[in-house]
């Protein structure tokens, strides 16, 4: 959403905008509301005859799981990086490094978001078909430092390439998904949805810690100036 949002936000003020975008909100939440029913009990035969377990005694069984704590981290990692660039401060990179307007800007985001979302069901198949997760996940870690690296250490990275970089990035993004089937995998089927949780928890705290990190750092390291009025 971040092109057409930018176009949006040329032509209406931030507060006009974040009143509609909260109306179509509470719209989509009405209508999950209606439509959307809980799955009938013959949908989930997978967890009949496990014990029903306490809220603490399901984070005590997925706290002692290492593997668990892994997949945190791995999710923390690879997500953390897109809240940085993808979601706060990549347009403004991309504006500065080739001295764009901030919706020209913007428009680089559809090739990073659009392989995001078509790569990850395709990220799962695969897993699915090879029955092996953990190369796959290597290979998107080691696909998003490598597009990482070049979009940022570079330069004189011409506007193809970084379009390029950005489809690859986008890709090795999407096999943050993996982490989901991976935790649901390693653990009983008892404490699945609280698994699910802790990793979940970990890309969020991804965006959470590494954006102001991020800034900070940039404030520390970069040279005081003014860009359209702000800081």
């Amino acid at each position: 959403g971040t092109a057409p949002l930018a176009e949006y936000l040329s032509s209406v003020t931030w507060h006009n905008a974040f009143n509609q975008l909260s109306i179509v909100g509470g719209v989509l939440a009405l209508s999950i509301f209606l439509i959307v029913r809980q799955s009938p009990a013959s949908t989930l035969d997978y967890v009949k005859g496990t014990k029903k377990i306490s809220l603490r005694e399901s984070f005590k069984e997925v706290g002692g799981n290492t593997q668990t704590w892994w997949l945190f981290f791995y999710a923390f990692l690879i997500w953390g990086p897109v809240t940085v660039f993808s979601g706060l401060w990549g347009t403004d990179f991309i504006k500065m490094l080739y001295g764009i307007s901030t919706v020209e800007a913007s428009q680089f985001s559809w090739y990073f978001w659009l392989p995001l979302a078509a790569a990850s069901p395709v990220w799962g198949y695969l897993t699915n078909y090879l029955r092996l997760r953990n190369p796959v996940m290597r290979i998107s870690s080691l696909m998003g430092l490598f597009a990482t690296t070049a979009m940022v250490v570079y330069p004189d990275i011409s506007m193809q390439m970084m379009r390029l970089m950005l489809v690859i990035y986008g890709i090795a993004a999407s096999g943050h998904i993996i982490s989901f089937a991976v935790v649901k995998d390693i653990n009983k089927p008892s404490v699945v949805s609280t698994a699910s949780g802790v990793n979940n928890m970990g890309v969020v705290l991804g965006g959470l810690i590494l954006q102001p990190l991020v800034g900070t750092i940039l404030d520390f390291m970069g040279p005081d100036q003014i860009v359209a009025g702000a800081p």
